[in-house]
């Protein structure tokens, strides 16, 4: 078994793009009025970002945390089993989280997507609060943190770091063609309506919808960018369909896109920038 003191240790100073959520929802929630008052948020359920110890009540002074081992699942996110054991050799140490950093949220999902097919239904796809009573606890955007890793050499991180981005620009060619899709739908539901009508109103104003989240991801083309923790949708995280899948792999595709409301983005959008190397 190799150890960490075995390996060189490097840091690598991440930069988050949006609110970044890594919370144990399926295990842990707050309940109003139980875990917590009216000073603390009106949302009935919480989920709180990690934090070690018991999870009792919403603590402002909780020790708060990025897993090491939720990080490195999102480096080798995409990656084959095979790839993978090329870097099974690395460890990634937890890293501190303060309070003032994280922020409650409410998440937007894009709705009724699976109705544009239904010709009969007039539900436009568009993003609206998820669950309204329920907020999450995230790592706010533009937050800077440093992450503590340790591998066999400089050249097996260099070569993670070169992998990673083409593999989160595969995620987002992909989505590129999952919402060019939508809006292809979506086109032609406005061309069965009367110009000028409510509907068509309804209807374009859905696609445009979808054209203003698409050009946020196209901002994030060839930038050296991660994925990191929940709520991104099958498509970003690493179940998606193939960048140079066909088009009707594409159309069927049964998935949805979670977005923040204040910045337009996708959740989890994390800037990896250049690694700082020291021996061990």
């Amino acid at each position: 078994m190799i150890k960490t003191n075995e390996l060189e240790k490097f840091e690598i100073t991440f930069k988050t793009l949006s609110p970044v959520s890594i919370s144990p929802r399926e295990s842990y929630c707050f309940y109003k009025e139980i875990d917590y008052g009216d000073e603390v948020s009106e949302a009935n359920i919480i989920y709180p970002f990690y934090q070690y110890g018991e999870y009792e009540e919403f603590d402002l002074n909780a020790q708060y945390y990025i897993p090491g081992s939720a990080l490195k699942g999102a480096l080798l996110s995409g990656f084959t089993e095979q790839e993978k054991k090329e870097f099974n050799k690395m460890y990634v140490d937890d890293i501190g989280v303060d309070y003032e950093d994280l922020v409650l949220t409410t998440p937007c999902k894009l709705q009724y997507i699976r109705n544009l097919d239904d010709l009969d239904s007039n539900k436009k796809p568009t993003f609206s609060e998820f669950f309204p009573n329920v907020e999450v606890q995230m790592l706010k955007g533009d937050r800077t943190f440093k992450a503590t890793i340790y591998a066999k050499d400089e050249d097996t991180l260099e070569s993670l770091q070169r992998k990673v981005p083409k593999l989160t620009q595969e995620k987002l060619k992909a989505a590129k063609k999952v919402i060019c899709q939508l809006i292809g739908k979506i086109d032609s539901r406005i061309g069965k309506e009367e110009i000028g009508s409510t509907e068509c109103q309804k209807w374009t104003f859905s696609k445009k919808e979808l054209e203003t989240f698409r050009d946020k991801l196209l901002q994030y083309e060839n930038k050296n960018i991660i994925f990191l923790g929940g709520y991104k949708g099958e498509v970003l995280s690493k179940v998606l369909p193939k960048s140079n899948a066909n088009d009707k792999e594409i159309n069927s595709y049964q998935g949805t896109f979670y977005r923040d409301e204040e910045l337009g983005l996708p959740f989890g959008l994390v800037k990896i920038l250049p690694i700082e190397g020291t021996q061990s």
